[in-house]
């Protein structure tokens, strides 16, 4: 198989909080491989950037949770720029995506067809995947999907969303279920 590349955040077995407290940091790629807190101060701003053929900005194989500052002005912006062959911005192969607070920002600015901001790629039945209480989420597509959970429900109960691509802003397998009100997904 593949060789993974990227930093890798938290420790194994660990529930590990990080604060991203200066104006600007950057990376390269993110690999979460164990249940990551992150706090996005206000003012702050955590870029990710994949410029690599196949990969995603952010792989996530357990839980990632983000919150923000008073103000909710910390800002996570993950930007895949390949234009061959590209991988989602943020692909979910396991675990939770929760914001609840700071702006998260996914998008996609290659060329490259039907690449999503977002990608859950779960079992059936894996219960909530994506968590949204507070913070806004913007994903952007392009050409794929804004925000495409395969295997898994979607709990929307506060923040802002704001999901575009080409083929579709929101696409959810299992249930979605927006400000407390289910609403089943086809």
């Amino acid at each position: 198989g593949r060789t993974e590349t990227g930093t890798v955040l938290g420790r194994d077995g660990e529930e590990t909080w990080y604060f991203v407290g200066l104006p600007t940091v950057a990376f390269g790629r993110l690999l979460i491989l164990y249940d990551i807190k992150l706090i996005l101060a206000d003012g702050c701003t955590m870029n990710v950037t994949s410029t690599t053929d196949g990969t995603s900005c952010i792989k996530v194989e357990n839980n990632l949770h983000i919150y923000g500052q008073a103000e909710g002005t910390g800002i996570l912006n993950a930007q895949n720029q390949v234009t061959i062959l590209s991988s989602d911005v943020i692909f979910i192969q396991d675990g939770t995506l929760g914001i609840h607070g700071g702006n998260v920002i996914a998008t996609y600015n290659g060329t490259a067809k039907e690449v999503n901001a977002i990608y859950f790629s779960r079992q059936e039945n894996a219960g909530d995947v994506l968590v949204i209480d507070g913070g806004t989420l913007t994903a952007n597509g392009n050409d794929g999907y804004g925000i495409f959970i395969k295997g898994g429900d979607a709990r929307i109960n506060g923040g802002q969303v704001t999901a575009t691509g080409g083929n579709c802003g929101i696409a959810v397998s299992s249930r979605a279920y927006f400000l407390q009100d289910q609403i089943p997904s086809t």
